[in-house]
């Protein structure tokens, strides 16, 4: 028997984006931050001059936003600059992702950059290469022995959502929240890679993963110099922190070094024994 739902009103079928770890799209991180805001259309209407129906439209992908509407929302919603440029990013057409096996040839084929990863290594300085979802392409031996199990898994998203960095990384709460604001930027940016959806889906086995994914709207392109990276080397009750920094090996920002600096002054050892961490 056939039902007539002819006179019903017509409802999207869609679960608020706070429920379901996704690819960044521009509704539905619109709709993240109002959410967090705690703001109702109408007062979103009040305070940007956007009307609510529009508002509406956007957050249902029923309509694209102009570049001037954007602003205005931006404006409204107080974003960070790194919000901000991730919301501008999603508005614009998606960047191409270089295959996993390029991005291996392109390294076997510039040796200066493997010499710099080997030159990091004798200096104490864990380092490695990186595609802009956390693909690990290629790691010191420093990197390999004070943070062990980053190479296995292949990505440093997986890795620390994984049991192994929980026994390595002393602000563990703090660097899953750093990691899922880092793997947003670069998902905004390759949203259409199927590499990205790939990498999602088994980060959706980690409910952890999806907890913060879904109910935080933080977005990191770098990280600021305070902001270091507190570890116990592995087997030892020696604690560590360091800055990182992450840079762009290549123009297309296809491959990324991310290097580990110890702050001396934080150690309780010699300063000497930093360059010892990758020889023990």
């Amino acid at each position: 028997m056939r039902h007539n739902y002819g006179n019903r009103r017509r409802q999207p079928h869609r679960i608020p984006p706070r429920h379901v770890a996704r690819i960044p799209a521009l509704s539905q991180y619109l709709e993240q931050i109002r959410y967090e805001l705690k703001w109702s259309r109408e007062q979103v209407e009040k305070l940007t001059g956007v009307s609510k129906s529009y508002v509406r439209n956007i957050e249902t992908n029923d309509r694209h936003p102009s570049a001037e509407i954007l602003d205005k929302l931006i404006a409204g919603y107080r974003m960070t600059p790194a919000q901000a440029r991730h919301t501008r990013e999603l508005l614009a057409p998606p960047l191409p992702l270089t295959p996993l096996d390029q991005l291996h040839s392109r390294l076997q084929n510039t040796p200066e950059l493997t010499n710099h990863l080997d030159d990091l290594d004798h200096r104490g300085i864990p380092a490695l290469y990186t595609d802009p979802l956390g693909n690990v392409l290629t790691l010191n031996q420093t990197m390999r022995n004070a943070f062990p199990g980053l190479e296995e898994a292949g990505n440093t998203t997986l890795w620390c959502f994984g049991t192994e960095s929980r026994q390595i990384l002393l602000d563990h709460d703090k660097e899953s929240d750093f990691t899922i604001a880092r793997l947003k930027a670069s998902l905004g940016r390759h949203r259409a890679a199927p590499e990205g959806r790939e990498l999602l889906q088994i980060l959706r086995r980690y409910e952890e993963f999806t907890r913060r994914w879904t109910t935080s709207t933080r977005i990191a392109y770098s990280r600021e110099p305070n902001d270091r990276l507190r570890w116990r080397y592995p087997d030892s009750s020696r604690e560590y922190s360091a800055t990182i920094q992450i840079t762009s090996v290549t123009d297309a920002q296809q491959i990324l070094q991310y290097s580990v600096f110890p702050q001396p002054r934080t150690l309780p050892s010699p300063c000497n024994e930093i360059h010892h961490i990758g020889r023990q």
